[in-house]
């Protein structure tokens, strides 16, 4: 959390969720209610919420991948896609970034691993999406979003990395990552730098 806090860990197999508060070392919340097993999580800039990407299961209800729960008491108070909305081309979430006004909420997973979707969290509805790419490009590990809002960053394991613009939503730049993939991305605080991390062996 970014008050420091709060700790949450993510867990595959049980589904689970579990809130830790750091100051005494001890568990204060799970969140079990939703199906699919935590692939990766995310605290909101401005400490409002948790979003829990999820393993998606056409099998289950709730057909969402990505749940955004109230940091403060746990509640579920949004699903993306909108329960309302079918989708059959949503996967599992294997990386999500907020913006730094905590509008905007990105997660890989739009029809494939491989392809990324833009959240407006205000609106509850999709801003935009990527199209999908073939499965030689490799699957998106890593998210970041620029500390203006204007750009967006994602790297993939097989080391390409991809900036698009916000508005007007437009790729700009196609870098060429390092041997290992492009597994963690940030920007540096002043925009003018985007490191990645790779996955060497």
């Amino acid at each position: 959390h970014p008050d420091g806090r709060q700790l949450a860990v993510g867990q595959v197999l049980n589904k689970r969720v579990a809130i830790w508060d750091t100051q005494i070392g001890k568990i204060i919340r799970t969140l079990e209610k939703e199906t699919g097993g935590v692939r990766t999580l995310a605290y909101s800039p401005d400490g409002r919420y948790l979003a829990v990407g999820r393993e998606f299961s056409r099998l289950t209800q709730d057909r969402a991948h990505v749940h955004l729960y109230d940091a403060t008491n746990g509640n579920l108070v949004k699903r993306f896609p909108a329960s309302s909305q079918v989708s059959t081309r949503t996967s599992d979430a294997e990386a999500l970034a907020f913006s730094q006004d905590s509008r905007y909420l990105a997660a890989s997973g739009y029809g494939s691993r491989r392809a990324i979707v833009v959240y407006d969290i205000l609106k509850n509805n999709e801003l935009a999406h990527t199209p999908e790419v073939s499965k030689d490009k490799g699957t998106v590990e890593a998210l970041a979003f620029s500390p203006d809002g204007r750009f967006l960053a994602f790297g993939r394991n097989l080391g390409t990395i991809e900036v698009w613009s916000i508005n007007p939503w437009k790729q700009r730049a196609n870098l060429d990552g390092q041997d290992g993939g492009a597994h963690a991305l940030t920007f540096s605080p002043d925009g003018k730098y985007l490191v990645s991390g790779t996955n060497i062996g």
